[in-house]
């Protein structure tokens, strides 16, 4: 894909003779219509010999990931390589976040894609192996999404706050209990002070293991820490107590809930 030239482009006799035009490029690709001339000004363009520049390179592939055709916008910057232009780190990000946000994008191609970038001198950065993270949580993957925290260490990346709280909703979705455990240790022994988001995801661990008290101990700790129960807290709670029977705990619970938030789902 990326490490291979296409031969037709190759061929074509793009050689700097004239450069196509930035401004209208840019502004082709700003809807749709202008975008599906593209492909008509580019042949063209090869055969009267004028180069594309990098900036349009940079245009084209942004356009194609706003309207998701990742697939073209890969193509295209395997084209930018081949034409000399080396590697673009932003570009890449770009494709690789639109590629996992995707829903019909599988797990092989986003690491066919990543793997790719790594052969051309790409690192990822912190906000990518978010995004790799995020979509192995996403698709239910939760044991991929901690190889890839892993990875990410591996490269001599801290991961934050956010890439510890996808792990861990991803493993817990798995019933990776003890490895949650662990996840949620070993980011406070890093100094890392857990969002909201990421005590949510630690109480429902606890209560799909059925330790719903456990879950109402964390909330002392997270008050302290200037972080008050959301509704998506306290619902995991009731369902927890529901869950084992305990349904005076649970009333209890209501209880407590400020009216602020009583409109729970």
């Amino acid at each position: 894909m990326l490490l291979t030239c296409s031969s037709e482009y190759q061929s074509s006799g793009a050689f700097p003779r004239g450069n196509l035009s930035i401004l209208v490029l840019d502004i082709l690709c700003w809807n749709r219509e202008g975008i599906r001339i593209v492909p008509q000004i580019l042949l063209k363009s090869q055969m009267m010999n004028i180069r594309l520049e990098e900036s349009s390179f940079c245009i084209l592939i942004e356009a194609l990931c706003r309207i998701r055709k990742v697939n073209y916008a890969t193509k295209l910057l395997g084209f930018m390589v081949c034409d000399g232009y080396g590697i673009n780190g932003s570009l890449c990000s770009l494709i690789l976040s639109t590629l996992c946000a995707r829903r019909d994008t599988t797990g092989v191609e986003v690491m066919v894609f990543l793997e790719e970038m790594r052969k051309l001198g790409f690192l990822p950065r912190r906000v990518d192996w978010g995004n790799v993270i995020k979509f192995w949580t996403k698709t239910g993957k939760g044991m991929d999404a901690l190889d890839a925290l892993e990875q990410m260490k591996m490269d001599g990346i801290k991961p934050d706050v956010v890439c510890y709280t996808l792990g861990l909703d991803g493993i817990v979705a798995e019933g990776k209990f003890k490895r949650a455990d662990q996840l949620f240790d070993e980011m406070l022994v890093l100094g890392l002070v857990p969002g909201i988001h990421t005590y949510n995801a630690y109480i429902n661990a606890l209560c799909k293991q059925n330790k719903v008290e456990e879950g109402v101990a964390i909330l002392g700790p997270m008050e302290e820490l200037g972080y008050r129960p959301t509704v998506a807290t306290y619902n995991l709670l009731l369902h927890g107590f529901c869950k084992v029977g305990k349904l005076s705990r649970a009333m209890e619970i209501v209880k407590a809930i400020p009216s602020s938030l009583l409109h729970l789902d």
